[in-house]
């Protein structure tokens, strides 16, 4: 998955409601010292907690911070 901001991520599915996301340093065009503390903590972890209607309430975790997100889709 790349960004706007030039970085590639790569995913790794747990299972159904859990991801984590890694950068790809070799594929990305410009990363800096906090996405290599990312690499260096094992990756941004995701949960899925909670899904309505065209919203994701997802829980993401890098060491012991966490934080709630949530993700909807673009009307079209």
């Amino acid at each position: 998955m790349e960004s706007e901001s030039g970085r590639v991520m790569k995913i790794s599915w747990v299972n159904n409601c859990e991801y984590s996301a890694m950068l790809d340093t070799i594929k990305s065009t410009k990363y800096d010292d906090l996405d290599l503390q990312m690499i260096s903590a094992g990756g941004l972890n995701n949960k899925i907690i909670k899904i309505e209607k065209n919203c994701a309430t997802t829980e993401t975790s890098i060491g012991n911070f966490k934080k709630n997100f949530v993700i909807c889709k673009k009307p079209e």
